[in-house]
């Protein structure tokens, strides 16, 4: 195809600036690109804290790990407590069974799918002084040496848990990673670092002040433990009853979670622009409640802490799996030391925890089926809508929200139609009341690949324990299947059960407002149960057409409207649905949705 010489010089120009800025792009990521760090927070999800006090009593099996898969817990953050079976300079040789016991958990670990963090110096904060930084050296060699064959994307090692002050902080993150990378299979190990103090919140924010990581690393994670307001977190150490978001949407507490979070993405873009390199993606390594506090603020601050670290791409652990005398969500009893098939977690605040609901579990109604599949989906079965009517629907019960607020709703599903699948989607609240509705959701279609698909569809929901979340059909549905939904702030991901991310093609049709002058065509009514009717005055003879459309984008009913005064009626023999009606004349388009609905 023919260019003229100006274009060509232009498009040679354009070509030319792109290879000068690829090329700075390829030498970019070799100084501070953390691509893979970020890649592993995402991929961490939602984890959960085995204890190192219960892998020192080897308390460790199988069925904790397949526990936490089950309730869709996607990473572990293993304790242990190496520093108290080391021996003496210089070697330090850490007693081997120890590290075979961490090893041990963390194969169970990644055998049921889930990403291990390993924190073998999970007390020696209450211990370690500046002088032990030799042993301590010694210690992350050995470690470094006994997981160098694991795969850096499925497991990451914790330098240290809540270090506190008094000791050099930098030296010892920067030496203990030194060990680290020096052991062939760990140079790109991902490695969390905390700030000095306890590794809260405030002591990460000075860590970046202080400028204590290192910047040319690209294989770190920070990491910060939240149990604010301690008055609250902690009422068992405390003994008196504290209340948290209990006075609703208007309650200080939501806000003062979202401004602390908010301080800890500045410190991090600082520190990342002081130091010309990437932030750092950021984990939540723990986070819980003491269950001596009041059931429902206990709920709402576990959901609510979850949520807001989603919505900044953290990922979450949370402290922990088990003694309900403190913050577990299971029990801790003498049956579960002896037996561990008889470890449970506690589902009221699994669902918290989660805001996930499986589709199999909604009342359906109409043609809709729940089908058993063995493999692909997170329960074993999931809900079709195909062959589905009009207005046959799937209702959610008992859907639990900690603030009236606006959410995301990421829903698992596939289509393998070549059109659009469509649903209405509505909220309400605990007395049945509408909140808000999506009145057309559009699920594209899924039958170029074979796997799932997910949208993410933006409701308001009103806080408390028993919403609802209806799903309608609002044509005929050929072969739309749902695998879950799951609520939060931003786009749920789930590594265990992928789904790539979908954006539907609708089509649409506007006219102007000037060019609406033009046009003497009515439609009455728009709404109807048995026909509607088009009235038009094409005085000039202009020609114009018309075609029906349903939401799918299949063409129903197309003519052309008389030149003259007139009348039509068009729907006699359509569906129950949403169908869209375009009309196309000589220098403009109109569209009009049409509802046909039985009973009206």
């Amino acid at each position: 195809m023919y260019r003229p010489r100006r274009l060509r010089i232009k498009l040679f120009l354009l070509f030319i600036g792109f290879l000068f800025l690829s090329s700075s792009f390829a030498q970019s990521k070799t100084e501070g690109e953390r691509t893979k760090a970020f890649e592993f927070v995402r991929e961490m999800g939602r984890g959960a804290n085995f204890m190192a006090a219960k892998m020192e009593g080897r308390f460790h099996s199988n069925h904790d790990f397949q526990l936490l898969k089950e309730n869709h817990f996607t990473h572990c953050r293993i304790g242990g407590k190496l520093n108290l079976h080391m021996g003496q300079a210089p070697d330090y040789t850490v007693d081997a069974d120890r590290i075979d016991d961490l090893k041990e958990a963390a194969d169970m670990c990644l055998a049921n799918g889930l990403i291990a963090v390993i924190d073998p110096l999970h007390l020696y904060n209450e211990h370690y002084r500046d002088d032990q930084l030799a042993a301590l050296k010694k210690i992350w060699s050995q470690v470094a040496h006994a997981f160098a064959s694991y795969p850096t994307d499925k497991l990451a090692f914790e330098i240290m848990n809540e270090p506190h002050k008094g000791y050099d902080l930098k030296s010892m993150i920067h030496e203990s990673i030194a060990e680290i990378r020096k052991v062939e299979g760990n140079e790109e190990r991902l490695v969390i670092v905390s700030g000095q103090g306890f590794t809260t919140r405030k002591a990460l924010i000075n860590a970046f002040d202080a400028d204590v990581f290192p910047t040319g690393d690209s294989y770190l994670i920070g990491t910060f433990h939240y149990y604010d307001p301690k008055s609250f977190t902690k009422q068992g150490t405390f003994g008196v009853t504290t209340h948290w978001g209990e006075n609703g949407v208007n309650d200080a507490d939501w806000s003062v979670v979202e401004e602390a979070f908010d301080e800890v993405e500045e410190a991090n873009n600082s520190w990342a622009q002081r130091h010309q390199t990437i932030v750092l993606p950021l984990y939540l390594g723990e986070y819980g409640v003491d269950n001596q506090a009041p059931d429902a603020d206990r709920k709402r601050w576990l959901s609510w802490i979850r949520m807001q670290a989603e919505k900044r791409g953290y990922s979450t652990s949370l402290w922990n799996m088990y003694n309900l005398n403190s913050k577990g969500i299971g029990p801790w009893e003498k049956e579960q030391k002896d037996d561990p098939s008889t470890r449970y977690f506690e589902q009221d605040v699994v669902e918290v925890l989660m805001t996930r609901y499986e589709m199999e579990d909604a009342d359906v109604s109409g043609q809709l089926e729940i089908v058993d599949e063995a493999e692909n989906v997170s329960g074993e079965q999931y809900l079709t809508y195909s062959n589905a009517q009009h207005g046959d629907q799937a209702v959610l019960n008992s859907v639990y929200i900690p603030k009236s607020d606006q959410y995301s709703l990421t829903i698992r599903y596939k289509n393998q139609d070549e059109q659009n699948a469509v649903l209405r989607i509505v909220a309400l609240d605990q007395n049945g009341n509408k909140v808000s509705e999506q009145e057309e959701e559009f699920f594209p279609s899924t039958a170029d690949s074979e796997g799932w698909g997910k949208i993410l569809v933006k409701l308001d929901m009103e806080a408390g324990e028993d919403n609802q979340i209806k799903l309608t059909g609002l044509d005929q549905l050929e072969s739309l299947q749902l695998d879950y939904l799951c609520i939060s702030l931003g786009e749920y991901y789930d590594r265990l059960y992928p789904a790539e991310r979908k954006e539907a093609d609708v089509p649409t049709a506007v006219i102007s407002p000037a060019e609406e002058k033009k046009v003497n065509i009515q439609v009455y009514p728009t709404i109807f149960s048995n026909h509607t009717n088009i009235y038009s005055n094409l005085n000039g003879g202009e020609k114009v057409t018309f075609q029906v459309n349903d939401l799918l984008g299949r063409p129903v009913q197309k003519g052309s409207l008389p030149p003259a005064k007139s009348s039509l009626l068009l729907g006699q023999n359509y569906q129950n649905g949403y169908y869209l009606l375009n009309f196309v004349g000589e220098d403009w388009r109109k569209c009009i949705k049409l509802v046909k609905k039985s009973g009206l």
